[in-house]
């Protein structure tokens, strides 16, 4: 006796293993995913392959067999008690991949530093990943799905990935709504925009700019003496009968141009280049004027140059005033041009801008003094003609600090230190009535310091516009000027210390 069985039925049938692990914490041991249409597909580790089958059973009673509707089925045993889930709470802001957790922390972060810069392309770089990473994460849950349970490790796998997914979905959402709030509001800058504070200095470090200053200084310069007197029972004569005028108004203007777009652009906290350039002019010209001096019975003496017959000079007693001197002028011209070079290196945050830099720099100085007045007792004239060209190479460093205090306003400071190495030529000549000329010439180099400190306020009138005020003190000490001891020694250039305080008014336009 024999039964005959023909069924239809579907069969799933686990194909050859296949690695290709999924982002870091999703190391399945198998992962399978299907598409519709009952196409295969490759996505983790075992394809199911899905068909229609037809099986043929056939059981048959013979000599040792009993028929197959007659067998009893064995005792069923009571299912398994399923095991409870357990979910670890995710990690790394969030996310249970430390990846892709990485990851979206990296896109926040330039996505802020371009935000600053208002680069909205830059902004909208990462979005496109993470939307992609998004949907290639569900197709691997749904593979999870679609697979036979037993070939897959513990339960609480979709549960985790289905969080990750969400976490990449809404950094993408939120990275996108703020692309397009920031496009707007660089567009509207300075009418309706709301920038921040960080969002319009921070941009300061990698910008390039040109700034025109116009300023006045007061320049306090050594001391140039003339004449002398002496009383007829002192041991030498007291020179500086007149001197010219030391402290000196001078009007100037610079120039200055910041390459900070050169070495690309740097992300908010780190360290970023730039180079730059200045130029600056200045000149002062001062005068005084003495119509009478009556030296009340001392000598009048004129100190020589310390060269010819009449080197020592020469001294005129009073004879009741007639040595009295008359119409005396002194007047100092006084010009500064220079050019110079900064290599710098800034960092910035939200609080601050702080930049040092190397510099370079050369000057051209040119001095010119001179002196005449008339001596109507003895029918003489006396002058002096004094002149000093300076040629001045400067290293040394800078270092400045900006804080924004508004979106609109910001302080700092600056200091610049540098060694001045100058190489100096002048001419000085007398003429005295009656007697022959005196001229020397003289040749210096000299090794000093100068220093500048500086305090500004900046006003940002446009996106790329600002207007500065600007004060600062600067102190030098080696300056070049004539002495004329007299008494035979030989006049000479010599070096004295310098001063100035200024203010001025800067206009700066970024690109």
């Amino acid at each position: 006796m024999g039964e005959l069985t023909i069924g239809l039925g579907a069969f799933a049938e686990p194909a050859a293993l296949h690695p290709k692990p999924l982002p870091q914490h999703y190391n399945l041991n198998r992962m399978a995913s299907r598409r519709p249409g009952g196409r295969h597909r490759r996505n983790g580790e075992v394809v199911v392959k899905q068909g229609v089958f037809v099986a043929t059973s056939v059981a048959f009673s013979g000599l040792f067999l009993q028929p197959a509707l007659a067998q009893p089925l064995p005792p069923q045993s009571p299912p398994p008690t399923p095991k409870p889930v357990t979910v670890r709470p995710p990690t790394n802001d969030g996310f249970y991949d430390a990846t892709l957790a990485d990851f979206v922390r990296k896109a926040k972060a330039d996505s802020a530093e371009a935000s600053r810069r208002c680069d909205i392309a830059a902004m909208r770089k990462f979005i496109p990943t993470l939307w992609s990473m998004a949907r290639d994460l569900t197709e691997n849950q749904e593979g999870l799905d679609s697979a036979p349970l037993n070939l897959f490790r513990p339960e609480d796998l979709e549960i985790q990935m289905e969080n990750d997914v969400g976490q990449l979905r809404r950094a993408g959402d939120a990275l996108e709504a703020l692309a397009i709030a920031r496009e707007k509001e660089c567009t509207s800058y300075g009418t309706d925009g709301d920038d921040s504070e960080e969002d319009d200095w921070s941009s300061d470090a990698e910008a390039n700019s040109v700034s025109a200053q116009l300023f006045v200084k007061g320049l306090n310069l050594p001391d140039l003496a003339f004449l002398g007197r002496e009383q007829s029972s002192a041991l030498g004569p007291v020179l500086g009968l007149f001197k010219t005028d030391d402290k000196k108004a001078v009007a100037g203007f610079a120039l200055k141009g910041v390459l900070g777009g050169l070495f690309g652009s740097a992300p908010a906290g780190e360290f970023k280049f730039d180079l730059g350039l200045e130029f600056q002019n200045y000149r002062a010209s001062t005068s005084a004027v003495a119509p009478s001096t009556d030296l009340g019975g001392d000598r009048l003496v004129i100190p020589g140059l310390g060269v010819g017959a009449d080197g020592n000079g020469f001294a005129l007693d009073s004879f009741g005033g007639l040595n009295t001197v008359k119409d005396a002028v002194a007047t100092r011209k006084f010009e500064a041009t220079s050019g110079g070079i900064s290599l710098g290196i800034s960092k910035y945050d939200e609080a601050s801008i702080i930049r040092l830099a190397l510099v370079a720099g050369y000057e051209s100085q040119k001095n010119h003094a001179a002196f005449q007045a008339s001596i109507p007792g003895f029918g003489r004239d006396v002058a002096y003609d004094q002149t000093i060209d300076g040629d001045i190479w400067t290293f040394g460093v800078e270092g400045a600090v900006k804080f924004p205090v508004s979106k609109d306003i910001a302080v700092g400071g600056d200091t610049r230190l540098t060694l001045r190495q100058g190489s100096y030529d002048g001419s000085n000549a007398l003429k005295f009535t009656g007697f022959a000329d005196q001229m020397v010439t003289d040749e210096r180099s000299n090794t000093g310091f100068g220093a500048t400190a500086g305090a500004e306020i900046e006003w940002r009138a446009t996106k790329n516009t600002s207007f500065i005020v600007r004060g600062d003190y600067t102190h030098i000490d080696s300056v070049p000027v004539w002495s004329t001891p007299g008494g035979g020694e030989r006049a000479q250039i010599d070096f004295g210390k310098a001063s100035s305080i200024g203010a001025g008014l800067i206009a700066k336009v970024r690109f």
